[in-house]
Parts: structure tokens; C-alpha cells; sequence
């Protein structure tokens, strides 16, 4: 796979989990994207079903191998944001079980993605923030 292609595959994984597709598309991040538009579209996701999910940009990569043939193999790091409503939640599932059913939806895929991290945060404006980190292999050429 291309770097270019990692937030599309892991949106792909995303959307072929019927679960997951039912909180909506996912947000992909882009330099391209209009702030005001995101924030509204997050507010509105958060409001009903109550999960916003966004898939980070490519942030970074290291060398797994270098080959004679002119590219090397890299693994792209990439997160995903899940904002989820705290009162009155009526999404399921939420938490950690989210957590998993996303998890296993990205590691699932033919370009065997790791998981490589997860944080999370309660913040004050009535939702938490879970952010996955994950490494997916990626080929580029000279």
C-alpha cells in the first residue's frame, strides 16, 4: 500500500464494520478541511448517535526494511479520534468495547495494521476522547 492510501484504508476497514458504519462516516483529517465545518459536523455527531469518529493524518513512519530495488518498507503512524457523549449516552457499544470493535476492525484488514497505543481523556464539555494509535505498513518508491 502507498503512503497516500493509509487513512483510506483504515476508513474502509472502518465503513465494512456494520456497527461502526451506523455512527456515520468517518472524519478524515486534512489539511484541506475547513475548521469551522469540522467542528460542526463533530458537535453534530456528538449530539446524535452520540460518537464522533476521526482518522488522523499520517504523522510519521520508520524503515522496517530497505530493499535493492529502489523502495523501502515503511510502517505509517496514523490515530484515530473517538469522541464519545458521557451523559445520557444511547450509543452502543461505547467504552472500551468501542474501543475493541474499532481496534479489530483496523487490525483485521490484509496489510496487517498493529495497534500501538491507546490514551484517553475525560474532558469538560461532556464527552471523552479516545485516541488508537496504529502502525500500517506502506511501500514507497524512489
Amino acid at each position: 500500500m502507498r503512503l497516500s492510501a493509509a487513512q483510506a484504508y483504515v476508513n474502509t476497514q472502518l465503513l465494512a464494520n456494520a456497527t461502526l458504519a451506523a455512527f456515520g462516516a468517518p472524519i478524515v483529517a486534512s489539511l484541506e478541511n475547513d475548521e469551522t465545518t469540522i467542528k460542526e459536523l463533530i458537535d453534530t455527531r456528538l449530539r446524535d448517535p452520540g460518537v464522533c469518529i476521526e482518522i488522523g493524518e499520517v504523522t510519521g513512519s520508520f524503515i522496517s526494511e530497505l530493499h535493492p530495488g529502489g523502495y523501502s518498507k515503511l510502517r505509517a503512524q496514523i490515530d484515530v479520534f473517538v469522541a464519545e457523549k458521557i451523559a445520557s449516552p444511547t450509543h452502543t457499544p461505547r467504552g472500551l468495547e468501542l474501543v475493541e470493535l474499532i481496534v479489530g476492525a483496523i487490525t483485521s484488514g490484509r496489510h496487517t495494521a498493529d495497534w500501538t497505543g491507546h490514551d484517553s481523556a475525560v474532558l469538560e464539555n461532556g464527552y471523552s476522547l479516545q485516541v488508537l494509535s496504529f502502525s500500517i505498513p506502506v511501500t514507497v518508491t524512489k
